[in-house]
Parts: C-alpha cells; structure tokens; sequence
C-alpha cells in the first residue's frame, strides 16, 4: 500500500512540474505583443550591435552570406534573395508549419515572408514582415495574412488565458519560428557583433590577467593570476569586450598563481643577423612547419600558431606579413601593440606548437601549458628560447581583409559566414637565429 502511495504521489508531483512548465511555455504565446504590430502589420525584428571597425558594406556581406545559408537548397523561386543596394538585404522566403502529424491526419500550412537586413558600422537590424499562410481548411486551400490570424485580438481569448484552437495554433508556429530564425541571426553574426563577443568571454571558463605589481628585479619577471571567473569577474569582462577592448580587469580571488622568468633582452645563443641574410623556404616553413605570432610585452603576452604569411619588401623596408582571426585572444593584444616577434622552432617543439595552435589564452596559462621559454627582445617584444629563429616586426600596415576583396568566388563563398581576418605587414626590425 506505501509503494502505492508513494508512485502516485511521483506521479502526481511529476503531472503537476510538467504542468507548471507547460504553463510557463505557453506564457510566451499568450503574452501581449508577443506578435508585434507596426502600422497595423505583423513585424518581428531583431537587432545586433557591431563591433567598432566594420563598415557597412562588409557587415551586409556577412549578413547576405547567412540569409543564404537559411534559404538552403529550397526552391529558388520562393527562397532567394530579391535584392542587395550594399547596406540593405532583402530575401523572400517560404518554409512548412506542421500543426499534427500522424497516421490519420497531416495538419500543416505554407508560411511565406519577407526577410530585410539593414546594416550600419553599428548595428545590423533584421525583420520578418509580410507573412501569409497557404492553408488547405478542408474546403480548399486558402491565403491567411497574418494579420488577420495570429495578433493578440485574433488568436488570444480576452482574459489573455489561452489561445484560441485555430489562430492560436498559427501564432504558435509562427512566433517559434521568429525565434528560430533570429537565433540563427545573432549567431551568424556572432564574431561581428558585441553581444556575441561578450558571449563568448562570458563562455570561458578562466579568464588571464596580468598582475601589474612593481617589479623589484631588474630582470623584468612575469606574472600570470589565473582564476576561475566569478559573476562580477564575467560582466566586467562584457563590459570590456562591448566597448572593443582586451580583457584586463583585475579579477579577486586567484586559485593559481604561476611566476614565471623572463630572460632578459641578451638572447643568449643567438645572433644577430641582416633580414638579406634570412634563409629558407618561407612557404615551407609557415605552411607546413608553421610559425608562433606572439604580441604584447613582458607584462601581458599572448603566442598562436599561424600558417599564413610571408617575408618581402613594402615603402623599401623588408616586411614580414601575418594575418590574425578577430576572435582569437592574440588579436585583442596586438592592436594594443606595437612590436611583435614571429618565431620558428626545431621539429622537436611540434607538440607545443599544436597546443598553443589548439588553446586559447582566455582560458588557461599557455606558456606553463606550451613549456616554452619566454624572452624578452632588446624592443620589449616577447619570443621563446626555443625557437631557432626570431623575427621582431614594428607594425607598418594594417588592413582588415574584407569579403569583397576575395577574387577567388570558391574562397569567398567558403569564407562568406567566417570573420575575415586582418592582415599585418611589419617592418623587420631585429632577426636572431641560433
């Protein structure tokens, strides 16, 4: 009898959560305004926030590139894009609402809408208007315009309790389907806008900073706090990566701290040589043997492997060229710099050079995780003992590398729903090999 008892109070108490979330579901079909109105028509919109240093034209080619992506391989006469004037999208789209489905009847409709992405250097506004249902009612089919179906008047009771059996189950598909879309669209453009980049920080489960004490020695000597981030830690972090800057934030309560020395700018066992005296097989040695781009100074640095670049000449000075992603955590730390090294290492060091190509500074100590040395050049930029040759670069160009200047319409196809990368010509200041 007590195991009787004792099921169906289970089972009731399981009844009554799956109500209460039923409830709480169903509380955002039911809400006023959930279908909003504007000038009388149904308009869902959303909007991102762009990152500083975009302009308009690049921010519309990542937003045609992902409404493209949605269309899919759908038929290309009711999903296409109608028209691109530069800053402005417009596509016409068509998908199936599934009301039920089983072996005794097949409830659906054929949505249709209009999909327009108006894009700015801040912000990228997205809105679904001109929706209209194809709907076969069991006399025929029949066009619904939404606005006379799905708004609060015609698909809500008065008491705002329930919707109504037929209009509320189109403003149910209708509204998950706005949402669908619009998650779609904030991810899409996730590395260009700031709700997505702080997203991300705020993802990490470490976040490093430097610890700016006064240094005693006259050797400079680095120190790294890492600590778990804590909920303020997170929205400082936010607040940070809103505004288009590296995360610096002193952060309490540290669970590790990690001193590390940094050799002092002699470069003992190596020496000094011309950039004419520089030999190899660059493609070779960047693209298969892979170089370490390491920005910042003894305070604060950061390395990643890179398999892009080249040496050359540019305004009569030799060049080293480099690119870096915008979300990588370097990249943050080399606009806030002048001086950079890229270092090239022995066959022995490839395990290093795949974890520092594979980890990220945001979330733990690569250099104690690397097992690379540091050093300091006789400039402040950073480098590792390891490595058999360091090339020590002042910026002299950068250039983001925008989606329209990719010739190649493979390429940029494959590149459309990727942040571009930016591109770093640096004058060669010093060359150290072994």
């Amino acid at each position: 009898m007590k195991r009787i008892i004792v099921f169906l109070l289970a089972w009731f108490s399981v009844v009554a959560t799956a109500a209460a979330q039923e409830s709480d579901d169903m509380q955002k079909y039911l809400s006023k305004g959930a279908v909003p109105l504007v000038g009388g028509k149904v308009v869902f919109a959303d909007s991102v926030s762009i990152i500083a240093g975009h302009t308009p034209q690049q921010i519309n080619a990542v937003a045609r590139a992902w409404v493209e992506k949605l269309l899919g391989n759908g038929d290309k006469a009711r999903n296409r894009v109608v028209s691109d004037n530069g800053t402005e999208v417009v596509a016409a789209a068509q998908m199936e609402i599934v009301f039920q489905k089983n072996a005794l009847s097949y409830d659906k409709a054929m949505m249709s809408y209009v999909l327009t992405l108006n894009s700015t250097a801040e912000k990228c506004v997205l809105k679904m208007d001109r929706i209209k249902y194809n709907y076969d009612d069991g006399s025929g089919y029949d066009t619904i315009l939404a606005e006379d179906y799905i708004t609060d008047e015609q698909a809500v009771n008065k008491k705002g309790t329930r919707l109504y059996p037929v209009t509320g189950k189109f403003r149910r598909k209708t509204i998950d389907a706005a949402e669908e879309i619009f998650s779609s669209f904030r991810e899409g453009l996730k590395y260009y806008s700031r709700e997505g980049m702080a997203q991300i920080v705020k993802d990490a489960p470490h976040v490093m900073v430097a610890d700016t004490r006064t240094q005693q020695s006259a050797q400079p000597v680095q120190q790294v706090v890492e600590v778990v981030a804590e909920p303020a830690a997170v929205k400082a972090a936010e607040a940070v990566v809103q505004k288009g800057q590296p995360v610096t934030q002193p952060v309490t309560q540290p669970v590790q701290q990690v001193t590390l020395p940094v050799q002092q700018s002699g470069l003992e066992g190596y020496r000094k040589i011309s950039p004419e005296e520089i030999e190899g097989n660059f493609i070779k040695m960047v693209g298969k043997e892979w170089m370490l781009i390491t920005a910042g100074n003894a305070e604060k640095f950061n390395m990643m492997t890179a398999s892009w670049g080249g040496i050359g000449v540019l305004y009569n000075r030799p060049v080293a060229i480099c690119f870096i992603n915008p979300a990588r955590y370097t990249y943050s730390i080399m606009e806030k710099g002048d001086t950079y090294t890229l270092t090239f290492y022995p066959d022995n060091c490839r395990k290093a050079l795949e974890y520092c190509g594979t980890k990220s500074g945001r979330d733990e100590d690569k250099v104690k995780g690397s097992g690379l040395t540091p050093v300091q050049t006789e400039n402040g930029a950073m480098a590792f003992s390891q490595a058999t040759m360091i090339i020590e670069c002042r910026k002299l160009v950068s250039q983001s590398i925008s989606l329209d200047a990719i010739n190649n319409a493979q390429e940029r196809e494959k590149r459309a729903m990727q942040p571009m990368h930016k591109m770093y010509i640096g004058e060669i200041l010093n060359v150290w090999v072994k």
